[in-house]
């Protein structure tokens, strides 16, 4: 019985320690897509600011 008991505290901790290597490598996923959408939203803000900016004759060919 003792052995048993050992046997399953010995697996607890290492799910223990597995839970918490993956909830860190969520958080540092989730700052990277914070990151990434506020690069990303930056980038939609100065292409629209670019594509204002362009005169009727600088506009692509309807083809493009």
């Amino acid at each position: 019985m003792n052995d048993r008991m050992v046997e399953l505290e010995t697996r607890l901790a290492f799910l223990e320690d597995t839970v918490n290597a993956l909830d860190n490598i969520v958080a540092g996923h989730e700052q990277k897509i914070e990151r990434l959408q506020g690069a990303l939203m930056l980038m939609q803000k100065e292409l629209r600011a670019m594509d204002d900016n362009v005169s009727g004759d600088e506009q692509a060919p309807p083809h493009y």
